[in-house]
């Protein structure tokens, strides 16, 4: 995490980034060492042999991908790039929260009728669809385009908020529900943190692109050009940067680095949309299908968990 937080401002290609990435994974390898030869471990990882529980698992990290990253930016920009408090670029992004509930009862009911693969899968496809249209979002962009989009998304997830959580309890083994709750738990706080630090660094690096040329001609120091693309996530440090500049000028760069952060912010959702799919693909891929016999079954039973 600490590496894809500070990857854009130290460099990729810094010893430091470069041996954290090589530390994560050293040492998620000896985790997976050390679990399949201790007595009791931590994560018995025959779980892993459940492809209906993996699959509900691509879903959840997925889904906690997209949505943590996409409510950390869509705020920074409705504050930093809209002039809104942080109270009403909360209020602003609920459309999302109420998509959600809207459709988590009829997740429930497709998952009982067809099995979680199906509105799993078509959850995240609709998401992808409303992420795709944030790629369009632009400093003059109406506040209803952003509500209709964030309903799209919100839309999505929630189709797939229950089937994924029932499948993770419901169709593992006795022995294994323990482990099978917390390793899920786990890929919520995960898939979140990654989508927060993974799109952030997106959006960073696209937004210093996208400056760049102005902030350079602008007659900043490179101390200032430094603190400016460190600057993307605090946006009062920007402004310190550009205060000693004549007014004239420092309103063209904050002009500048505004249409930058909101073309930054649009092309990160679009690349969002693109990874959101490729979860997708990823779920489609390790969810088998629900065989028939258990097409009329309401819900798991323990003659239903597989046995791995």
């Amino acid at each position: 995490m600490y590496a894809l937080t500070e990857g854009p401002s130290q460099g990729w290609g810094s010893p430091l980034i470069v041996a954290l990435f090589v530390a994560t994974v050293v040492l998620s390898a000896v985790w997976w060492f050390v679990e399949r030869h201790v007595s009791q471990p931590l994560v018995d990882l025959k779980l892993f042999k459940i492809r209906a529980y993996n699959g509900a698992l691509a879903a959840n990290l997925t889904m906690n991908f997209t949505f943590a990253g996409m409510s950390f930016l869509l705020v920074l920009w409705l504050e930093n790039a809209r002039g809104y408090s942080a109270v009403e670029a909360g209020v602003l992004m609920l459309p999302a929260t109420v998509g959600v509930f809207l459709f988590i009862p009829l997740g429930g009911r497709l998952a009982i009728r067809w099995g979680g693969r199906l509105p799993a899968v078509v959850g995240l496809v609709v998401a992808s669809a409303g992420l795709t249209l944030l790629g369009s979002l632009g400093t003059r962009s109406s506040t209803e385009y952003l509500a209709v989009a964030l309903i799209v998304i919100g839309l999505g997830l929630g189709l797939v908020s229950t089937p994924v959580a029932n499948t993770t309890v419901g169709e593992v083994p006795i022995d294994l529900a323990g482990t099978a709750a917390g390793v899920f738990k786990m890929s919520s706080m995960l898939g979140g943190a990654l989508g927060v630090a993974v799109l952030t660094a997106v959006a960073r690096e696209l937004t210093t692109r996208d400056a760049a040329s102005v902030v350079e001609a602008s007659g900043l120091s490179p101390a200032d050009i430094s603190h400016f693309r460190q600057a993307l996530v605090n946006s009062s440090s920007f402004r310190e940067a550009i205060a000693s500049l004549p007014p004239d000028l420092g309103r063209t760069v904050q002009q500048a680095a505004v249409s930058a952060f909101s073309s930054g912010v649009a092309d990160t959702m679009a690349v969002t949309a693109v990874l959101t799919f490729v979860g997708t693909a990823a779920v489609f891929l390790l969810w088998p299908r629900r065989r028939k016999a258990d097409a009329t079954v309401a819900g798991p039973g323990p003659e239903d968990r597989p046995n791995p």
